[in-house]
């Protein structure tokens, strides 16, 4: 694995392992209309000024903007007790400046004000017991491919009794 400094970021790439993800999921276990996927010129609802108030860097915005979510009320988990926050949804309702309860949903309470403007989170923040919220904030570090390699490492070793 690169080291971090050596990871260099593309949106092409990026966006196509997230839509294999999703697709990872959908052959394990998950049912393919949980799913919403992009338009082909990216989420209306997802626009920089629907989401003003995250302070977010344009590319952050695009790549919302073309990636597939969660329908709201699914079950879906995107990792072990983890869903994927619906951005659609989020640019839907706007960000005002100043509203920091989606970046706190998104980033986490203990480290949301620390999280720059090009990095943004695509999970919901869950409840993590006392004692907890350190070691998670600390955890390990991935490039986006061996993150998403990990994901299904990880799913993939479970069984599903069904």
């Amino acid at each position: 694995m690169p080291w971090l400094r050596d990871v260099k970021y593309s949106q092409g790439e990026c966006i196509a392992l997230i839509h294999d993800y999703y697709n990872f999921l959908i052959k394990m276990y998950a049912d393919e209309s949980a799913f919403i996927w992009p338009p082909p010129d990216g989420w209306p609802t997802i626009t920089a000024a629907s989401l003003r108030g995250l302070g977010k860097s344009n590319d952050v915005i695009e790549l919302l903007r073309h990636i597939p979510y969660r329908r709201v009320n699914t079950e879906i988990q995107s990792a072990p007790y983890s869903t994927f926050l619906d951005w659609t949804w989020v640019g839907k309702c706007g960000v005002q400046q100043g509203d920091e309860d989606w970046k706190v949903d998104a980033e986490g309470i203990a480290n949301y004000q620390n999280v720059p403007s090009t990095v943004v989170g695509l999970t919901e923040e869950d409840y993590a017991a006392e004692g907890e919220v350190d070691w998670r904030s600390d955890g390990a570090c991935w490039s986006i491919p061996d993150c998403f390699e990990v994901l299904k490492t990880i799913i993939g070793n479970f069984t599903l009794f069904r």
